[in-house]
């Protein structure tokens, strides 16, 4: 068929007068605004959602430690978290959509790597430092809490290697969950755009 899919692509990226380009944007555009409205959805409710778990985060913490130090950490964490996490979603609205179809779906996924990176990143070094927060916040403590027990029964040596084993517990259990977090809610969203993209590739190369 003359004017099959595949051939009314293959005019709009080799002829730049043909006047199949708008059919050619406007079926590019409707799969990408539809993968991008999901996935700035799913951002939207993942980044909110934020803030009702740490609430609950900050205050589970305060209860089992009774530090205000270690609650007002757990806040400090929490809520720079869901600032960072705003801006990259911003970030993400202000990326050039002057250009073609293509270049910005070759943005959105360069920008999807570079977050992923940024919070594999924040999983690996920023949890760890939060647990030795609470750790040397408790042993700092004068009051009597499950962990200061611990401390006492495991004795100097064995506090150290407690308190290591737990920080590499933390940034490997944090890697982990947002990995896996990531996969679940963003997962088919990208798939789709790198299938938009290799669809492109293809029919630019053919």
């Amino acid at each position: 068929m003359e004017k099959s899919i595949e051939t009314i692509w293959k005019k709009g990226f080799f002829n730049e007068a043909s006047v199949d380009i708008p059919k050619v944007n406007n079926l590019y555009n409707r799969k990408s605004i539809h993968v991008m409205d999901k996935l700035l959805r799913t951002l939207q409710i993942d980044l909110w959602s934020l803030l009702p778990v740490t609430a609950l985060v900050t205050g589970w913490l305060f209860y089992l430690s009774g530090s205000v130090w270690i609650g007002a950490g757990s806040l400090m964490f929490c809520i720079a978290l869901f600032l960072v996490g705003k801006s990259k979603v911003d970030q993400l609205r202000r990326l050039d959509k002057s250009g073609s179809c293509f270049q910005y779906l070759r943005s959105v996924k360069s920008w999807i790597k570079q977050t992923i990176s940024y919070y594999t990143k924040v999983m690996a070094f920023g949890a760890p430092m939060f647990t030795v927060f609470v750790h040397l916040t408790m042993l700092s403590l004068p009051t009597d809490n499950s962990l200061t027990g611990t401390y006492e029964r495991l004795g100097t040596n064995g506090t150290i290697w407690f308190i290591a084993l737990t920080t590499v517990a933390t940034a490997a259990i944090g890697v982990i969950v947002y990995r896996l977090s990531f996969k679940v809610l963003y997962g088919p969203s990208l798939k789709k755009i790198e299938g938009l993209i290799a669809d492109m590739e293809e029919l630019r190369a053919a």
